[in-house]
């Protein structure tokens, strides 16, 4: 009998779900047969106790004495909607079968919508698998800095089932869908199950374009798996909204994630608004180097991970139809996967490139033997000419060898006098740069150049030196003694022009003048030292500033180049170490939003993501070395020249070739450079692009300075200490310039006062020194002559110098009002510009003075402003924008236009490197009309 109560207990708890309930008890206590007579004396007992506990209300067996929830299985259908309530005494389990199919994967999507749901009693969702569980709650909330809002529709793909492959059908497979809420009163709800349809993605826009909308509480996924002989791939989703989304690729694992919550932690993602472009393949690390992946596609709930910088707006919400507010935020996109460049396909853009700028090389080579060619028969037919105006008819000439181009072209102590210039390129006559009214002017056969004391001057001396030389006296001269004067110094300068460069600079003897009073002007041979004697002059000319020893100033500049070499491989290889270090943390991240690429065409090649981008720069490289090797020609054939005739070291442009060395260099480094700065491009490293930038602009400044001024050019040390203090602005700028006005507000104060020093350093030719006497020497300097003081001597250079100023200070205040978000390009700028106005000043400067450009400057300077026009053009549609978010500069994203392989930008790098080749070769040679006109008669300005 007790044991067919107990098999009645056992059939009771299957029924009702719950343990030891009254009826069970009740069945304790009853008799196995209704006939039995008599009862014994302990069942009674038994009896009694049972009917007082019938008396009680139920009570489960569970803690806390409440009652066991009841809980229905239903079998459910696909593609049907079921409408149930829940409370918390009823459950209500949901069975889904379906059978696998051969080779297919099959993905089940399960929709559930509660409006009566509330947050103190969500309706939970659990739903079981073979070996996996997903669960959510209604209604879904997520939480921004304003406020938290709700979803009450949530919409989830379960992770599908791996297909077994080969010939094996008819596996089912089973789901549970458990729908439960605490509510002790009934929670509406419906619930929908089906068959993902078109769950898998294909290769190629021909197998059309996979459509889908999206929400914050209805993400959606989809399965791609890569066709045979194809690595790489690209998963591109276009929107035409603005609803910021993220887009994840991730490895074929369960559980997915695709919440907004956690679909940062895992794949490769991007955050996107209108556009968004992954790069895949089989070996990249945050897919474990699987052959398949899914492509998660989850909406944000506000669009503040788009626009960090702008505060998250919410969209408003609609009214649902039970009068619930539901916040639907739901985007439309496309998604389709095209197929990357094979390796194959990288080899013809590459070796074009290379091959592309080799004919750079040829053409170079080939002008420069034109050139050599056309000079050698022409001072050949120079020679013989000569040689057939002195053969007397019996006898040939016995060399045919051309002579010094500096004989050829005549020379002062030949012809005897001054009558015509030496340099045939420019057909000058000798000019006189005496102004009308201006001083007469003193000549020594030591020096051959022109010396002009007036009063100021001689003041300025004073102040400068304390006293003047001890064995000067200054007397002005009659105006009818000016011609005897002017015949003796050409004299000595044609006498100077015979000498070598090394005696240009010894002293030869005394020179005197004719005084006002018939007395003389007495210049001892010290005087030659008193470099403040040449460099007070109203018109000084090279001769007076390059009177230092050519070898000391070829050690000098020699400087230049060596310091930047030095500087160079301290600088990249903490960089080159920082970028792989990025490009390492992004491939194993899979966070693309670290790198501002142009992802629509981004082409990997190893670990650089996009290898285009880097391999452009090898423009600046190949034309960097170019241009050391027209420079190292050009140094090696004045050195020949030299070594023929000493003379030429006293005609032309002092040649120092230190500096354009170093302009070569920083060309190589920028390519280096930006070649990093592209591993991963982004606000924080900018500044490696823009390192030498700084550095060319500030070299081709002082390359120009020093061409009229090589005496009191600054030295390596100092002008590398100058650009090393703007880098270093540049990084405080990243930091902050976006912060703070008091940043911009020092920077203009700066820029300004730099400008003052540059101002009086540039003005007064070296001159002028920063010391405690020197407000007292300005005072007693007005207090003596008065306002005449402030009368300028140099006027062309005071007028580039107001003109720099005020477009300087015109910039630095620009700067501290509107404060520009990218302060490294906004001072590379500056530096740009002024490079710009002293090139211009010079060249107008240069013509001014009746100098002419030769044709190959000329010629260049097309060329060049053509290349900047089309470099320009490309700049501005650039493709990326660090300055915005990451999903903003997806949106400016352009496919490749050349080759397939590069985009604008990289034609940008193309056609700059090319413009700065052309640039740096004006300067190397828009004095070429010089090269055989003395020193003495080159203006300096």
């Amino acid at each position: 009998r007790r044991l067919l109560l107990s098999s009645r207990l056992s059939r009771d708890k299957a029924d009702y779900g719950t343990v030891g309930g009254p009826f069970s008890l009740l069945s304790m206590a009853l008799p196995a047969r209704s006939s039995q007579r008599q009862l014994p004396y302990e069942h009674l007992s038994l009896l009694i106790f049972s009917l007082l506990i019938l008396s009680l209300p139920p009570l489960a067996v569970g803690d806390g004495g409440e009652q066991q929830p009841q809980r229905h299985i239903v079998a459910g259908e696909f593609n049907l909607t079921y409408n149930y309530s829940v409370s918390s005494t009823n459950e209500l389990v949901f069975r889904f079968n379906y059978t696998e199919i051969v080779d297919v994967t099959q993905a089940v999507r399960l929709t559930i919508v509660s409006e009566s749901a509330s947050s103190d009693h969500p309706v939970l969702v659990v739903a079981r698998q073979q070996r996996e569980i997903v669960s959510w709650r209604l209604p879904l909330f997520y939480s921004s800095e304003e406020k938290e809002f709700p979803y009450y529709i949530v919409s989830r793909t379960l992770c599908p089932t791996l297909p077994l492959g080969g010939s094996v059908t008819g596996r089912v497979h089973t789901i549970f869908v458990e729908v439960t809420t605490q509510n002790p009163n009934m929670t509406a709800f419906s619930l929908n199950a089906s068959i993902v349809p078109n769950f898998q993605l294909y290769l190629g826009a021909s197998h059309g374009i996979r459509s889908a909308h999206v929400s914050p509480s209805q993400p959606k996924y989809y399965k791609f798996e890569f066709p045979p002989n194809v690595s790489s791939v690209q998963v591109r989703m276009v929107s035409d909204d603005m609803l910021c989304m993220r887009v994840s690729v991730q490895a074929v694992n369960c559980p997915v994630y695709d919440l907004a919550r956690n679909v940062e932690f895992t794949g490769i993602r991007q955050t996107a608004s209108k556009k968004a472009s992954l790069s895949v393949t089989t070996s990249d690390p945050a897919l474990a180097s699987a052959t398949a992946f899914y492509v998660v596609l989850v909406v944000y709930p506000t669009d503040a991970n788009c626009r960090p910088n702008i505060p998250a707006q919410l969209v408003p919400p609609d009214p649902g139809e039970h009068g619930r507010e539901l916040y639907r935020r739901t985007k439309q996109l496309n998604i389709t996967v095209l197929p990357s460049l094979g390796i194959n396909e990288y080899f013809l853009p590459v070796f074009g490139t290379i091959f592309f700028f080799l004919l750079f090389y040829a053409a170079a080579f080939i002008i420069a033997l034109l050139h050599h060619t056309y000079e050698t028969r022409r001072l050949l037919a120079r020679s013989r000419a000569g040689a057939a105006n002195n053969y007397d008819g019996n006898s040939a000439p016995t060399e045919d060898t051309p002579e010094s181009p500096l004989r050829q072209r005549g020379d002062a102590a030949d012809v005897g006098d001054n009558s015509t210039d030496f340099n045939e390129a420019s057909n000058s006559s000798p000019r006189n740069y005496l102004a009308v009214g201006e001083t007469p002017t003193v000549r020594t056969a030591t020096m051959s150049t022109t010396a002009t004391f007036s009063t100021a001057a001689m003041s300025s001396l004073s102040m400068q030196r304390g006293t003047l030389p001890s064995q000067m006296s200054v007397v002005e001269p009659p105006a009818s003694a000016n011609s005897a004067t002017t015949s003796a110094s050409t004299n000595a300068s044609d006498a100077l022009a015979s000498t070598s460069a090394a005696s240009a600079s010894a002293t030869v003897g005394v020179g005197t003048g004719v005084g006002e009073d018939g007395g003389f002007v007495d210049l001892m041979a010290e005087a030659n030292q008193e470099k403040e004697i040449f460099r007070l002059r109203k018109d000084m000319t090279v001769q007076d500033l390059s009177r230092k020893p050519p070898s000391r100033l070829r050690k000098k500049y020699k400087l230049y180049y060596w310091y930047l070499i030095i500087i160079s491989i301290f600088y990249c290889l903490p960089v080159i170490q920082l970028v792989l270090t990025y490009q390492k943390v992004l491939n194993t991240s899979g966070d693309e939003d670290m790198c501002y690429y142009n992802f629509d065409c981004a082409h990997t090649l190893g670990v650089i993501s996009s290898f285009n981008n880097v391999f452009s720069n090898i423009s600046y490289v190949l034309l960097g070395l170019l241009f050391l090797l027209l420079c190292w020609r050009r140094d090696l054939l004045h050195q020949n020249l030299v070594r023929r005739d000493p003379r030429a070291s006293q005609y032309g442009i002092p040649h120092h070739y230190g500096l354009y060395y170093a302009i070569g260099i920083a060309l190589i480094m920028e390519g280096v450079l930006s070649g990093c700065y592209h591993i991963c491009p982004s606000y924080n490293n900018f500044q490696f692009d823009t390192a030498f930038m700084y550095m060319l602009s500030g070299l081709c400044m002082l390359k120009i300075y020093q061409t009229r001024h090589p005496d009191v050019n600054a030295s390596a040390h100092m002008a590398y200490m100058a650009l090393a203090i703007i880098i270093f602005t540049g990084l405080l700028g990243v930091f902050y310039s976006k912060e703070s006005t008091t940043f911009y507000t020092l920077f203009c104060i700066l820029v300004i006062v730099t400008s003052i020093l540059l101002t009086l350093e540039v003005y007064y030719v070296g001159r002028w020194k920063m010391n405690v006497g020197r407000l007292k020497r300005l005072y007693l300097l007005v207090r003596t002559d008065g306002l005449s003081c402030f009368r300028p001597q140099r006027r062309d250079r005071l007028v580039l110098l107001i003109f720099a100023n005020s477009i300087n200070w015109s910039i630095g205040l620009y700067g501290a009002f509107k404060r520009p978000e990218d302060f490294s390009t906004f001072m590379l700028s500056i530096l740009m510009v002024n490079m710009m106005m002293y090139f211009v000043f010079y060249i107008i400067m240069k013509l001014r003075n009746g100098e002419r450009l030769a044709f190959t400057p000329v010629a260049f300077t097309l060329l060049d402003i053509a290349a900047w026009a089309g470099a320009g053009y490309f700049f501005l549609q650039s493709p990326t924008n660090w300055e915005d978010s990451a999903s903003g500069s997806r949106i400016r994203n352009q496919a490749c236009v050349l080759a397939g392989f590069y985009d604008v930008h990289d034609i940008w790098h193309f056609l700059s490197a090319v413009a700065m080749f052309l640039g740096f070769n004006i300067i190397l040679t828009m004095d070429d009309d010089l090269a055989y006109v003395r020193r003495d008669r080159i203006r300096v300005f």
